[in-house]
């Protein structure tokens, strides 16, 4: 089967991958719409057509899932796995902004469990931020959380086995 049409039906694939990208809401869903490909399998065939159509219900019943405000971290990511690389205040700023919005999304799918279950259980595998710090916390201990972090290098940032509590995070003792 060619990408391009499908089976012949006179379906422009392309058409169809254009129009679903410029629905999307975020540049990673932007680059899956962009990506896609049909399915030629029954079996995933049905499921995706299950999960589209729980996935119209939550729209109708809730809205729209929060990801409007989700930036792409993915470069900032990406380059600070490198050894004493050191992430800039813009790029923890984005980090800050995507972490602050994972338990509204996970929210929206415990929302929309009754009429799309699939995609709460999409919303429920998100991680657990709860031993990070708020922002609040933050700006309570330092004053100033940005111009202490963005000269650590990306190693000493918090993680789920050295949160905000651990040590190498608290204030100076004078």
């Amino acid at each position: 089967m060619e990408a391009g049409r499908i089976g012949g039906r006179g379906i422009e694939w392309e058409a169809v991958r254009t129009l679903l990208a410029h629905h999307t809401r975020t540049p990673m869903g932007r680059e899956r719409a962009e990506g896609a490909e049909p399915h030629t399998d029954p079996v995933t065939i049905r499921t995706v057509l299950q999960e589209t159509s729980q996935a119209r219900r939550a729209l109708a019943e809730a809205g729209a899932p929060p990801l409007d405000s989700l930036p792409d971290v993915r470069p900032a990511l990406h380059r600070c796995r490198v050894p004493g690389s050191v992430l800039d205040g813009t790029e923890l700023v984005q980090v800050a902004v995507l972490l602050e919005g994972v338990p509204r999304l996970a929210a929206y799918g415990r929302g929309v469990q009754p009429a799309a279950p699939r995609i709460a259980d999409l919303t429920d595998g998100l991680p657990r931020l709860g031993d990070l710090a708020t922002r609040e916390e933050v700006m309570a201990r330092y004053g100033r959380p940005l111009l202490v972090l963005y000269r650590l290098p990306a190693r000493h940032l918090p993680t789920a086995d050295a949160p905000w509590g651990d040590a190498r995070f608290q204030p100076a003792q004078q």
